[in-house]
């Protein structure tokens, strides 16, 4: 794991100088001055890297699209299947049924993934929405599994990650409904007062709640599930 963050760190520190050199290049006149933030970085790629490099880099990324698209549609479907159809509807499912169920899965989160993609004007924005909706659901039932010294539950697990999912939601679109769109972010922010403090609160917050929202949906599944016990495997004697 912290050899996986040191990668993410180099990789993150890539991109964001290369956004940093997109908005100098921007202002300097080299780049168009109406360039989009989607386009920013491919674009300042072109008009730095000679022709055939500049079609090896976007070979690689459009490599790492496809790979990113076609893993997380099939764990999505897996998910479906494995986690959800055999468990909840069909205990006894053979591997026909399951990669069948599978593939369905495949199909349904590839959409709802392409629909999801439409609701934002910017990737920075649905790169966080997927981020917070995915640490939000998967973070406090992971950890609590591995270090909760207490009671623990299956309803414990699913309650923590429902509350993630729907808190996630309701907050999105609570500010959207509630706040006004900024151009300049790309993002919507509410603004109230609290006595004479202004507050804001920006769609991107949605994680400070969701969180404690989970843990919460952790705690109260642990007060009405089942307590889990462990498989025990027993001893082969030779």
């Amino acid at each position: 794991m912290l050899l996986s963050l040191l990668i993410w760190f180099a990789y993150d520190w890539l991109v964001v100088a290369g956004g940093m050199l997109a908005a100098a290049g921007v202002d300097t006149g080299i780049l168009p001055a109406r360039l989009h933030p989607n386009d920013a970085l491919l674009t300042a790629v072109m008009y730095a890297l000679p022709a055939g490099l500049a079609g090896l880099f976007l070979a690689g990324v459009l490599a790492t699209a496809m790979s990113t698209i076609d893993s997380y549609s099939l764990v999505a479907g897996a998910n479906l299947s494995y986690d959800l159809y055999r468990p909840l509807v069909k205990p006894d499912a053979n591997d026909e049924e399951l990669v069948r169920t599978t593939r369905i899965g495949v199909v349904v989160s590839w959409v709802l993934g392409y629909a999801i993609a439409f609701m934002f004007t910017k990737l920075l924005a649905l790169v966080v929405f997927m981020t917070t909706l995915l640490t939000s659901m998967v973070l406090v039932p992971i950890f609590a599994s591995l270090y909760w010294k207490g009671r623990k539950t299956s309803l414990a697990g699913v309650l923590s990650c429902t509350t993630g999912l729907l808190s996630v939601i309701t907050y999105y679109l609570g500010i959207q409904w509630l706040g006004t769109f900024d151009d300049l972010y790309g993002t919507y922010i509410w603004t109230f007062s609290i006595g004479d403090m202004p507050v804001s609160l920006w769609q991107e917050y949605a994680l400070f709640f969701s969180l404690p929202m989970s843990f919460v949906g952790f705690l109260v599944g642990n007060l009405f599930g089942s307590p889990h016990v462990p498989s025990v495997v027993p001893e082969r004697h030779e």
